[in-house]
């Protein structure tokens, strides 16, 4: 993993999207030695994207949970004979 001060980024910007677009490598962007962002491939933000759904899907799911509103496979299978 690369990082690379922010103030520097302009400088930098070109050699810095070869290393993300081509060989898959993570910038850190620091701010005066603090973390404050990160340029990664749009392979990983697809990824990235991916996990948060399935985050949300579960936090979706467990709600209905609790709430008593889910509904088991078993008993729709039985229900509608699948």
């Amino acid at each position: 993993m690369t990082r690379i001060p922010a103030q520097s980024l302009p400088e930098e910007m070109a050699s810095a999207l070869e290393k993300v677009a081509r060989e898959g490598d993570r910038i850190i962007l620091e701010d005066h030695g603090r973390e404050v962002a990160m340029l990664i491939s749009m392979q990983d933000a697809a990824l990235l994207e991916e996990v948060e759904d399935l985050h949300d899907l579960r936090a979706a799911l467990e709600g209905l949970r609790e709430e008593g509103e889910l509904i088991p496979l078993e008993e729709i299978k039985k229900k509608y004979g699948a």
